[in-house]
């Protein structure tokens, strides 16, 4: 609409005026453009996935929009006729109701079927959820029922993703999964996550955040009395995404003697009877905590640099989602794990069950 407002078109006029002719007068112009533009693109990656040497492979997931609707960003990875590998999104449908597998599958093969290329599906890239393996089950019954004999079984087909294999790996070593804690009791790991050192570090972080006042405070402490060149504010995590832990901690790490001190001076400023009081001296964190603490950031580091180089395409030397990268960071990953487990079963933690589900 800002096209059509006379405040703008002055604004242009007044920078310059022979400029103003080449404005569209109608915001309905400009959605016009945009919508040839996107037909004319369309036209050009179909021809190229028709022409395509291999089959199409597609990776999709789910993504909510800020306005609360749900789309699937659908990516297409094919063998172009000159033998070189190209990626592009190609269609970023919504998908309404339930994201069962049947939805989402109806929602792929309508993308798939605007390209002519159901008889080239190939494999498919989704995360772990249950709900994608419908999904892969119902796209073979239903090219079936077109007439298309997959070469592919729905077992084949259903590849999965590594970024998200590694979330739940995560997750599992951050918060473990109390039903299958197969090395000390479901009471033992609830009490040590509700008081171990990342719980303890959240709610010391949350206090800290809480209010402007102790934000300066904490700010003055490092500069003032710790004599730091720069002074830095704690990180809080959040539960969308495992990196803002692994941010928390790194940075904690760094204010190690700032977070000490201010915690000791907010409990002698509290009554240790009051809730606050009782609730800091819980949380203050021990040496062993903070060596709780520093082993987890070993952990974290190795999965976060691996995740961002599994990211992206083929380009050079650099890391990617091939087989041959993904195989041997696993098993990388996984040593590392069996390692720090075997420390923390000598020292009967049950610190080592969460590596263990990891």
């Amino acid at each position: 609409m800002e096209v059509e407002s006379p405040q703008f078109r002055n604004l242009v006029k007044s920078l310059r005026p022979e400029a103003v002719s080449h404005i569209p007068k109608s915001a309905n112009t400009v959605r016009e453009w945009s919508l040839n533009y996107y037909r004319t693109a369309k036209e050009v990656i179909k021809k190229q996935l028709q022409n395509a040497v291999s089959k199409i492979h597609i990776s999709c997931d789910m993504w909510s929009s800020p306005n609360g609707h749900a789309f699937l960003g659908v990516v297409a990875h094919w063998t172009d006729d000159t033998y070189a590998l190209q990626t592009t999104l190609i269609e970023l449908p919504r998908v309404n109701g339930q994201h069962t597998g049947t939805n989402i599958a109806k929602a792929l093969i309508d993308v798939l079927e605007q390209y002519n290329i159901c008889d080239k599906a190939g494999y498919m890239m989704l995360d772990n959820a249950l709900n994608n393996d419908t999904t892969v089950e119902a796209i073979h019954y239903e090219l079936l029922a077109r007439g298309i004999t997959p070469t592919i079984t729905p077992l084949e087909r259903r590849l999965r993703c590594m970024g998200h294999i590694m979330n739940l790996v995560i997750k599992a070593l951050l918060f473990g999964r109390e039903k299958l804690a197969l090395e000390t009791t479901v009471e033992e790991i609830t009490a040590w996550r509700k008081v171990g050192p990342i719980g303890k570090l959240h709610n010391l972080v949350r206090y800290i955040r809480a209010s402007p006042q102790r934000r300066e405070k904490f700010l003055q402490l490092q500069l003032e009395i710790l004599q730091a060149i720069e002074a830095f504010m704690v990180r809080q995590n959040n539960d969308t995404r495992w990196n803002s832990t692994h941010n928390m901690i790194e940075r904690a790490l760094q204010l190690r003697g700032a977070i000490d001190q201010f915690i000791i001076a907010a409990i002698a400023d509290q009554v240790s009877s009051t809730s606050v009081g009782k609730r800091l001296n819980q949380d203050q964190l021990s040496a062993a905590d903070w060596d709780d603490l520093e082993t987890l950031m070993k952990l974290l580091k190795p999965f976060k640099e691996i995740t961002m180089d599994l990211q992206g395409n083929i380009r050079g030397e650099k890391m990617n989602s091939a087989v041959f990268d993904v195989l041997s960071a696993m098993n990388m990953l996984l040593q590392q794990l069996e390692v720090t487990k075997t420390t923390y079963q000598r020292r009967k933690s049950p610190f080592a069950t969460c590596i263990n589900l990891a």
